[in-house]
């Protein structure tokens, strides 16, 4: 594994989440997969990370990777930005200003940063 994998594995199964709680923006990378032994390669391979599942009704069961530390999330998403197809806008917003963090409405703006997200229209 190395972090050109990780950046597709991170464009096709993964993402960037912010939380805001109480008036603070809270960051996590997550990456998903119905086959645990993926996630469980990539948290070998960062040394971090907790995995989570989940079913739905009538649903594959889903394993999620969770990453919460800043400074374990900057390293990453330095190392994966060169690889980044998809979600590089996503990561540079994050990393421009992650040292900042936590973050509050004054310096940051989750509607900017949602608003790279791009959704395919129904045809």
């Amino acid at each position: 594994m190395d972090y050109q994998y990780l950046a597709g594995f991170f464009d096709g199964e993964g993402n960037i989440n912010v939380l805001k709680i109480k008036g603070r923006f809270y960051l996590q990378l997550r990456f998903y997969n119905t086959e645990r032994i993926v996630l469980d390669e990539i948290v070998g391979f960062l040394n971090v990370g907790k995995i989570y599942s989940r079913q739905r009704e009538g649903a594959n069961r889903i394993y999620e990777l969770y990453i919460t530390k800043r400074e374990v999330i900057k390293k990453i998403l330095t190392n994966l930005l060169p690889f980044l197809i998809i979600k590089k806008k996503h990561a540079q917003f994050v990393l421009d200003k992650i040292d900042l963090w936590p973050l509050t409405d004054s310096n940051f703006s989750k509607e900017e940063f949602q608003s790279f997200v791009t959704r395919k229209k129904n045809l």
